[in-house]
């Protein structure tokens, strides 16, 4: 009986494992055990150790959306990104608490009692505590 790939079985064709591995991204890519390659987990994106989060403006934003970044979360905490028409700070705007987002005392409004925002699942909704007031549609998508 002839095998599979040619003269041994647990060896693939050679044009065979390249088409594979090409499917595979490179940093992606670590042998596996007598199996060829295996795809990593996603990575994650870390600064300082902290996981860190990015808010997008989408449809529902008052200035459109963009495929750059305005905030960045960790820790609970907000600040605003490079793309942010304000400029990127280090400077905390915002806490999460739960579900919702309160402004913090280094927000150029100032602190609020009141929640501006409202997370649900990975969209930010405004509230009613919001300057601009509540809104069903979502200003902000928060992805990794």
């Amino acid at each position: 009986m002839r095998a599979r790939y040619g003269a041994t079985a647990s060896r693939p064709r050679a044009d065979r494992h390249f088409s594979e591995v090409a499917s595979v991204p490179q940093h992606r890519r670590i042998p596996g055990p007598k199996k060829g390659l295996t795809a990593l987990p996603q990575r994650r994106v870390f600064i300082f150790d902290r996981k860190v989060l990015s808010w997008y403006p989408v449809y529902g934003h008052p200035n459109g959306a963009s495929a750059a970044p305005w905030f960045h979360q960790a820790d609970g905490e907000v600040w605003p990104a490079a793309a942010h028409p304000s400029g990127a700070s280090s400077h905390v705007w915002f806490v999460v608490t739960d579900d919702v987002v309160r402004p913090h005392h280094d927000h150029p409004d100032g602190p609020s009692a009141e929640p501006w925002f409202r997370i649900s699942g990975s969209l930010v909704h405004p509230t009613d505590g919001h300057p601009d007031g509540a809104s069903f549609v979502p200003w902000y998508q928060i992805r990794r």
